[in-house]
């Protein structure tokens, strides 16, 4: 058993993203530090302390899960568990098929639907899922930006609509941003301008009807769990947010008006006080964006709403109860950067599907931060520590100059095309496994500490039954059936002409064609073979709605 000795001379002093670190930071190193400017009070532009006047005192952070797997039923079951230990709001985290725009009963996804996530191919599984949820009182959150994203919410208000809930009476939010997935190497089988134009016109119907469904929603969630550090995953993270952004603009919407609300995912790293910086230098760059760029006068616009996620990386198979420990210090950094949601990972998630036992555990963990820590009894308690202030300012100043590069280079888009953005997360994340590989990172369990196979602790696994993915393929094949298809026919066929015109918004009538149960994958193929593509984007299925 190899175990790190103090005083070790390979050892390198640099935070997660290679800044150099002194041995101890002074006076001097915040010379040109300025209150104001710099920190100000919480609820106060640039937001550095945080989001709202008192912050904990007055609201602890939602506490959240991600969940889901099996039949829609299963999910249903396991986010009613959820609730019932304290999980605020819904989330609903797609399964791959979904997320790529196909149902439960193609042929690619039939052996798929719902391993990981949660599979919806209509609204007869969003009904099922939400069930015993009044959709009045309960924060709805869609957080899968796949093919998904534009037409979860139309099933969403579909559903309010049968059900009688108006509009204005729902909560909650759905990840929109193509560029999240698009600059991370999502390979989606959809076409880009299709997606942007679906994505465009639901953050417009909401936007324009004032509804407080959040849809300006981005991430760098999905990058940083390819091992970007923090201030990669910053620029990255905020240069989907502008391109996205631009679009919306592009439309003739106005920002201050549909960036009401701004959540936006980071990736909590076990690098305790850089992304405990991370966080504080985040909120001051989006209030300068909003500001700068866009001309926000409106300080809802200004503020960045962050869900901060436990990173699947640091999650360990090897001694896999050695994440109980790691979870609890990434929870702790979120806290005290100040982040307005949390949601671990569980300790089992390297093996399985999170048990009930060991999400339990994570919710206990989460408490015993907000009521046993005294950490919420104070608004930004490290905020005036040399270091902490120096820290921020240097992940903001570097996460800025790269930023403004990518900016340079035709935004991020163009970086994608061109190869750029692809190769320096990839030498990023190289780098990374080399570190490890050499010990110049130490994990415990993985190149420290390691103990071998038959010594390791054993967990119990949960896995997804081949009957329950069964299960969900044939509601989809009975729903079908049982569905008026004429409707269904008719909707599409609506759909598919309105997408020929311009500056017509396909999303009233998505809930209409939703509301007869249309399903995920019959909408996007009806609007591929609209623009001249094969019904099926792997090619396998033909539209059962050929004249």
């Amino acid at each position: 058993m190899k175990t790190t000795i103090q005083g070790d001379t390979n050892r390198k002093f640099e935070s997660g993203s290679g800044i150099p670190l002194k041995e101890m930071y002074t006076k001097e190193d915040l010379k040109d530090f300025d209150y104001d400017r710099d920190l100000g009070e919480a609820g106060e532009y640039p937001y550095t302390r945080g989001l709202y006047k008192g912050m904990y005192r007055n609201k602890i952070w939602t506490r959240r899960f991600l969940s889901g797997f099996g039949s829609a039923k299963d999910s249903m079951e396991r986010l009613k568990y959820l609730a019932s230990i304290g999980s605020e709001g819904v989330e609903v985290v797609n399964d791959y098929p979904t997320q790529v725009g196909i149902d439960a009963d193609h042929p690619m996804a039939v052996d798929e639907a719902g391993l990981v996530g949660i599979p919806v191919s209509s609204l007869d599984d969003v009904e099922t899922i939400l069930e015993g949820f009044p959709l009045d009182k309960t924060t709805i959150t869609f957080e899968s930006s796949g093919a998904s994203g534009p037409v979860l919410p139309c099933m969403y208000f579909a559903m309010a609509q049968k059900h009688g809930v108006p509009f204005s009476a729902l909560n909650g939010g759905a990840a929109l941003n193509l560029y999240c997935q698009y600059y991370s190497g999502f390979v989606t089988p959809q076409p880009l301008d299709l997606w942007s134009k679906l994505a465009v016109d639901v953050v417009e119907f909401c936007s324009k009807n004032k509804l407080r469904f959040a849809t300006f929603h981005t991430s760098a969630h999905n990058v940083s769990e390819e091992g970007t550090p923090a201030v990669m995953e910053i620029a990255l993270g905020f240069a989907s947010t502008i391109a996205f952004a631009d679009k919306l603009v592009e439309r003739g919407l106005n920002f201050d008006e549909f960036a009401n609300r701004v959540p936006f995912t980071f990736t909590i790293w076990m690098d305790f006080f850089e992304e405990i910086a991370k966080f504080r230098a985040s909120r001051r760059i989006w209030a300068r964006i909003a500001r700068e760029r866009y001309g926000s006068k409106n300080p809802r616009a200004q503020k960045l709403y962050i869900a901060a996620r436990v990173s699947g990386l640091t999650a360990i198979a090897q001694q896999p109860l050695n994440n109980v420990a790691r979870i609890a210090y990434q929870l702790m950094s979120a806290a005290l950067g100040g982040c307005n949601a949390i949601d671990p990972v569980m300790y089992d998630e390297p093996l399985c599907l999170p048990t009930e036992e060991s999400t339990w555990l994570a919710m206990c963990t989460q408490n015993i931060l907000a009521y046993e820590t005294g950490i919420p009894n104070v608004v930004d308690p490290l905020a005036g520590s040399y270091y902490v202030e120096w820290l921020t300012n240097e992940v903001e100043k570097r996460s800025w100059e790269l930023l403004q590069k990518i900016l340079d280079k035709g935004g991020l888009e163009e970086g994608v095309k061109d190869g750029w953005i692809r190769a320096m997360i990839d030498e990023v994340a190289i780098k990374r496994q080399k570190d490890i590989e050499s010990g110049a990172i130490k994990l415990i369990g993985i190149n420290d500490m390691v103990l071998p196979p038959e010594k390791e602790f054993k967990v119990p696994i949960h896995q997804v039954s081949k009957a329950s993915t069964a299960e969900q393929v044939q509601r989809v094949r009975d729903i079908k059936k049982k569905r008026n298809n004429n409707a269904v026919k008719e909707l599409l066929k609506k759909l598919i002409a309105e997408d020929k015109l311009d500056n017509i918004n396909l999303v009233p009538t998505m809930i209409e064609a939703c509301k007869e149960y249309a399903t995920l994958g019959e909408i996007w193929g009806s609007l591929r073979v609209g623009r001249g593509l094969h019904y099926d984007p792997f090619e396998m299925i033909e539209s059962p709605f050929k004249d």
